[in-house]
């Protein structure tokens, strides 16, 4: 199975953590002594933030975007870099989160993650499959101007707030099959080469289609 960490040593002492949809598990030492979670899993809304930076960067250093399962209490700047293969599997994000300017090679994979306030990912270019499913979005998701050059799947997401989805190009499959849009969806100027499936979506507001093209 896989680790968040492969590169940890095994111990007595290692976190409990394992994912609810997949066989992932986690390596690292623990932090949390008392829910048994290490730094990344610790949902401690008051962890050491200046620690998890740290963390960050040097999971950055080493090309190493593997945060499947995180908790993150504060906000979280991972705009304008390249991501190789980008796991947020399940990862909660209680604050702002910024992807924007970034380029995911790879597969980029969202599954089940949860978006409290906004997230931005402005710009950002996804070579491979981008998976979007069962997310919860919660203020504001901006996915303006994204280029998904590949399959891309929100199946089954929750968009609480505004789901911006302004001049982006899907350049292939775009996916929003049992999505629901609780408030405003803007799709203006949004490109989407092939197909592009609804079944069973649900909107609770309005729904913008401006000069969008389906090709």
């Amino acid at each position: 199975m896989e680790s968040v960490n492969s590169h940890q040593s095994k111990s007595d002492s290692i976190c409990t953590w394992h994912s609810a949809s997949s066989e992932l598990t986690c390596k690292e030492p623990i932090y949390d002594i008392k829910n048994q979670f290490c730094l990344l899993h610790s949902v401690d809304p008051n962890k050491d933030q200046e620690a998890i930076k740290r963390y960050i960067e040097s999971k950055h250093r080493r090309s190493d975007f593997n945060f499947a399962g995180g908790f993150f209490p504060g906000e979280v700047d991972f705009s304008n870099i390249t991501l190789n293969n980008a796991n947020f599997r399940e990862a909660i994000f209680m604050k702002n989160a910024n992807f924007s300017n970034s380029e995911f090679t790879v597969e980029a994979c969202f599954f089940g993650a949860q978006f409290r306030e906004n997230v931005k990912f402005q710009s950002a270019i996804f070579i491979d499959k981008a998976i979007f499913s069962e997310v919860i979005f919660g203020i504001t998701a901006y996915f303006s101007d994204v280029y998904f050059k590949s399959w891309a799947g929100f199946i089954g997401s929750k968009f609480i707030g505004v789901a911006n989805f302004n001049n982006a190009i899907f350049n292939a499959e775009a996916i929003f099959d049992s999505a629901e849009f609780n408030n405003e969806a803007d799709f203006t100027e949004t490109e989407i080469t092939r197909l592009a499936n609804f079944l069973f979506a649900k909107f609770h507001d309005k729904v913008i289609f401006h000069k969008t093209k389906f090709l």
